[in-house]
């Protein structure tokens, strides 16, 4: 079994960290994984005005006040409009924006150069790697090349994907031993008020988390799993990500 890492190339000590949080349950074990670290966490939850958002942050919310955390808030709703509604970041079976997550990632890193934050810390595991090069390791080295180059040469801010050689399966598991309540994280992309079963991101939470860990957070969640298929097969891509 792959183990987490500390750092993307050198070990760093251990300190201030910008974390990802999108409320689902990577971003939620990676919380889980950096307080036990003793990194000194804030959270950063971006919006982008599609119809997931309040159920991400809620659950994002959710997730940190269990860790004893807050979570900072960037809008991304109007470039999001603008550059054709489309995510920027991986989520199963959705529109993607090609390149979208150089734009998280540097705004990450703005904010932690705001916030004097050695670290920005992102849930990529190996399967988004296999998914899109825009989710490996040598994608993220070249953007903390450049910040690099940013900063004067001052190589002060680390880039950290500690999961980026563990299978979501793996790195699940890891977060079900840290005590992850799972059942308050949210992965839906259709935005109904339960998860619905069938769609790329509830299917690939079923197939992700631990047998003997529950999947959804209540009876009524359940009802939507099991009309899931059925509903995946009015639900494409682009409608999933629908705005507010």
């Amino acid at each position: 079994m792959a183990k987490a890492t500390s750092s993307a190339k050198t070990k760093r000590p251990v300190g201030k960290a910008i974390l990802l949080l999108s409320g689902g349950p990577d971003s939620a074990t990676l919380l889980a994984w950096a307080v036990k670290e003793g990194y000194d966490v804030t959270c950063l939850n971006f919006q982008f005005g599609l119809r997931t958002d309040p159920h991400e942050l809620r659950a994002a919310r959710a997730i940190a006040k269990h860790f004893g955390k807050a979570v900072d808030i960037i809008d991304l709703s109007e470039p999001t409009a603008m550059l054709g509604g489309l995510r920027h970041t991986i989520h199963s079976e959705a529109h993607v924006l090609r390149f979208g997550t150089s734009t998280l990632m540097s705004m990450a890193s703005c904010y932690a150069i705001l916030k004097s934050a050695n670290h920005v810390l992102v849930a990529l595991h190996a399967d988004d790697s296999d998914e899109s090069p825009e989710y490996t390791q040598a994608f993220l080295d070249s953007i903390q090349a450049s910040l690099k180059i940013a900063r004067s040469g001052v190589d002060d801010i680390a880039l950290t994907a500690p999961f980026i050689k563990m299978r979501k399966t793996e790195e699940l598991k890891l977060g079900k031993s840290l005590g992850v309540p799972f059942d308050r994280t949210w992965s839906c992309l259709v935005g109904s008020k339960i998860h619905c079963g069938g769609c790329g991101a509830c299917r690939a939470r079923m197939d992700g988390l631990p047998s003997n860990c529950s999947a959804f957070s209540s009876s009524s969640d359940s009802v939507g799993v099991k009309r899931g298929r059925s509903c995946v097969r009015h639900t494409d891509r682009a409608t999933s990500d629908y705005y507010l």
